[in-house]
């Protein structure tokens, strides 16, 4: 008997002790109404901090030099762990594991080993001038929950309806951003403009037709109402007139 227990509860512990977990996120938010509304295609992103080993918390090699205690376990200790380990993966361009909300505001992470979790909104769900983002946040698989342990957890993210006005440094920085965009754009079609302006006021000064009152089209060579000419000319002849007759005196004489 004793012998069948041993092989009957051996694999069962061992069973027991490779237990999976998963962790299932319902992101939902209210509107100006106080509606529910499921926030659909927001990115989540999962990182594995620690691992189970011996009954123990390991951490894995990618945050062990992070320097973050987990010791405290309240929710305040915890939100400020989850911010701190997150700027860590980032600025070391740590990978994750991706996933979208569906048109529930559902996101579901299977097959989990035990662990320790951290798990990021990665991009701001827009709504005209506010914007719903959620902190950072620690999961532990297993979870105490209720004295009991709970593999598979339901996660509802803390967030809320945010104005772009509270947080102005934001507001600066993309304003400035796209001010500098508008200066640059401005600064390189000037100089289009202005040639585009010249070539109009020359097209415009030579398709001006000549009958036109209040213009003046230059033209070259003699004018045809220059009485200058004209009266030279008839001194030529009054001159040739005067030659004339004195030659046919002459020839008679």
């Amino acid at each position: 008997m004793l012998l069948i227990i041993l092989v009957v509860a051996c694999p069962l512990a061992a069973k027991a002790e490779a237990r999976m977990g998963e962790i299932e996120i319902d992101y939902d938010g209210r509107d100006e109404n106080d509606n529910l509304v499921h926030l659909s295609g927001v990115k989540f992103i999962i990182y594995p901090i620690q691992y189970v080993e011996n009954g123990a918390f390991v951490w894995r090699d990618e945050f062990a030099g992070c320097g973050v205690s987990l010791d405290d376990d309240s929710d305040s200790a915890r939100e400020e762990q989850a911010k701190q380990l997150y700027e860590y993966a980032l600025k070391h361009h740590l990978s994750g594991i991706e996933h979208v909300t569906d048109s529930r505001g559902e996101v579901f992470y299977l097959d989990l080993a035990q662990g320790m979790y951290l798990i990021a909104q990665e991009e701001k769900v827009h709504e005209g001038n506010q914007y719903f983002m959620s902190e950072p946040f620690l999961i532990r698989i297993p979870s105490e929950i209720d004295g009991e342990l709970e593999y598979d957890i339901i996660v509802e993210p803390k967030a809320e309806w945010t104005s772009f006005d509270d947080y102005p440094d934001e507001t600066e920085t993309e304003t400035t951003e796209e001010t500098e965009t508008t200066e640059e754009t401005e600064s390189t079609d000037v100089p289009e403009e202005t040639e585009e302006t010249e070539e109009t006021k020359q097209t415009e000064s030579t398709d001006v037709p000549s009958d036109q009152p209040g213009t003046n089209k230059p033209s070259k060579g003699v004018k045809t109402g220059d009485t200058s000419n004209v009266r030279l000319w008839l001194l030529v002849l009054v001159a040739a007139a005067v030659v004339i007759v004195r030659s046919r005196k002459n020839r008679n004489n």
